[in-house]
């Protein structure tokens, strides 16, 4: 199944997908609002896992949110139990095939 995903830095791809981190910030904003597949770039790039990204914020309290960046408001992690590898990331949203049992 054909999902869209982000790149997100190791460890805090891991730190979304296991739902400890609420935001993620970006220099820009989007109007998607769905579930992506998070992205982490080490020795076998690869997916780890999915977030619902809920809402686009100038202004957050979040611990994790940056100063002078777009704070997007994550919901409803999963942490895939096998990241998918081999997974070339891309600058900003990109499709990327996913087993059909983990595109939830």
């Amino acid at each position: 199944m054909t999902v869209t995903a982000l790149s997100i830095r190791n460890p805090l791809s891991y730190l979304v997908c296991a739902g400890l981190k609420d935001v993620e910030n970006r220099s820009w904003s989007t109007e998607f609002r769905e579930r992506a597949a998070g992205r982490v770039a080490f020795r076998n790039a690869a997916i780890v896992g999915s977030v619902e990204i809920v809402e686009v914020l100038e202004k957050c309290d979040s611990p994790w949110r940056s100063a002078e960046r777009y704070a997007w408001v994550l919901r409803n992690p999963v942490l895939f139990d096998e990241p998918v590898t081999g997974v070339k990331g891309k600058l900003r949203f990109f499709e990327v095939e996913v087993p059909d049992a983990l595109a939830r």
